[in-house]
């Protein structure tokens, strides 16, 4: 990911700007190599027309070559200066194209039943991977959720106003957590539902990371749904899961090269 703070004329208030295509207020503006703007869904209109007519892609304004892939989004974020304030700057970004998977149309379809039938619960979307967070933000954003999240890069403050505005604020409905930074030391009782979107090999850090929502002080009935796709190695992380717990029942007797072996065999049953 690209990113870059826009300098002093280009980062003018966007409220009052104009699409060249549109002719009306910008929405979502992405910025061009050649330093025009325009709304997102009207330069990608734009261009696809053009694709479907067997045209090369254009700059709307200065007919200079463009392509989908060199959109680069703007946005506004808080940047802290070195007297402490904070004040709105806008950067870009590299606006990367997206295709959903079926997991993630899956997790739309649910938390979209959801806010139909009980707006005002909270839910928790726990990975392994950082990029799949990305991902959900993505479909969460497009799907109008509004959302916080939680990952090991964040500092204690940073997670502890993260918490905060999911606890308190009743707009938010959704966080998006890391499986190894939401472990321990969290009390997430203001959600009732989870969704775990891939497997962890050792299923006690699974049920730790689920204890977050399901402890004291929690008032609703807990409802975890788990996403795994069929005839992948997913399937298989399930069985090595089995396959653990049912040693942890006997692991007391078991020999250094017995625990040995059942490692050697759970890597047999990923990659066979």
């Amino acid at each position: 990911m690209i990113h870059g703070l826009l300098n002093e004329n280009t980062s003018d208030d966007l409220s009052s700007k104009e699409c060249p295509i549109c002719i009306d207020v910008m929405l979502d503006p992405v910025l061009f190599p050649c330093m025009h703007m325009s709304c997102y869904s009207c330069i990608i209109d734009y261009l696809q027309s053009k694709e479907e007519r067997g045209e090369q892609g254009e700059c709307p304004i200065c007919r200079r070559k463009l392509s989908e892939n060199e959109l680069l989004e703007i946005i506004k974020q808080p940047v802290s200066e070195e007297n402490g304030s904070s004040s709105n700057t806008q950067s870009i970004r590299v606006r990367k194209q997206f295709k959903s998977s079926t997991k993630l149309n899956r997790l739309i379809e649910h938390l979209s039943t959801l806010r139909k039938s009980s707006p005002d619960v909270k839910s928790v979307i726990f990975s392994q991977f950082t990029m799949m967070l990305d991902m959900c933000e993505v479909v969460l954003a497009d799907n109008g959720f509004k959302f916080v999240r939680l990952d090991g890069t964040m500092s204690q403050p940073s997670r502890e106003k993260t918490l905060s505005s999911f606890n308190s604020d009743q707009t938010i409905t959704v966080m998006l957590a890391s499986l190894r930074s939401a472990g321990v030391g969290l009390n997430l009782t203001a959600a009732s539902r989870v969704f775990m979107l891939d497997p962890w090999w050792n299923a006690p850090v699974e049920a730790q990371t689920i204890d977050r929502v399901h402890r004291i002080g929690q008032k609703k009935n807990v409802l975890v749904t788990r996403f795994i796709v069929r005839g992948t190695v997913e399937e298989k992380m399930l069985k090595i899961q089995e396959r653990k717990a049912l040693l942890t029942s006997t692991a007391l007797g078991m020999s250094k090269d017995e625990a040995k072996q059942h490692r050697l065999d759970d890597l047999r049953v990923l990659f066979t």
